[in-house]
């Protein structure tokens, strides 16, 4: 497999019975082949992948469960996916997928453990983004709205993790009286 590039990771959606999907990620090797991933996004299935040198798409990881809407690579090719709590079946908010295709919860299992009626502000409620910069951080974006819905008990919240010693280092959270 070739190294990520992780300003050419794309992700491919799926319209199916009339819900957008991605549980898979493509990972593009080359500027031709982030353009194809482009493309491709609007017309296949899902898909967190890699493109071999022949052009083949290689298939990295995929999540056919829970609907994946978050990817970030790291400089040094971890990948992080997250899952939104948008639908009653939900297990993880945010993994890190191992160079076998096997996920952990990330950080922890406790910050992955919410469940409705318990409080949401040192637990991930509703994650729709996640991004590795190159700084060695993993930023995550947890606006805690189930299934889309208002904030969840003011649960809204970024939050700053150290890659090197995978620990919070940071929870920024809304000075602004949300709903919810």
């Amino acid at each position: 497999m070739n190294r990520i590039q992780p300003f050419l990771v794309c992700l491919i959606l799926f319209i199916s019975s009339g819900l957008t999907r991605a549980d898979k990620v493509v990972r593009p090797t080359s500027m031709n082949s982030a353009r194809l991933c482009a493309i491709l996004s609007f017309l296949f299935i899902g898909a967190i992948a890699s493109v071999k040198g022949d052009g083949t798409l290689e298939t990295v990881f995929s999540d056919p469960t829970y609907q994946l809407i978050g990817v970030a690579v790291t400089p040094n090719s971890r990948i992080f996916v997250s899952y939104p709590y948008w639908q009653d079946k939900h297990k993880y908010s945010v993994v890190e997928v191992a160079k076998d295709g096997t996920v952990k919860p990330f950080p922890n299992e406790t910050w992955n453990s919410f469940k409705k009626g318990e409080d949401g502000k040192n637990k991930f409620v509703c994650v729709l983004a996640v991004y590795a910069d190159n700084e060695g951080f993993l930023w995550i974006v947890d606006p805690a709205g189930i299934g889309l819905g208002d904030v969840y008990d003011h649960a809204a919240k970024v939050v700053k993790v150290d890659l090197k010693t995978n620990q919070i280092v940071r929870i920024y959270r809304s000075r602004i009286r949300l709903r919810g």
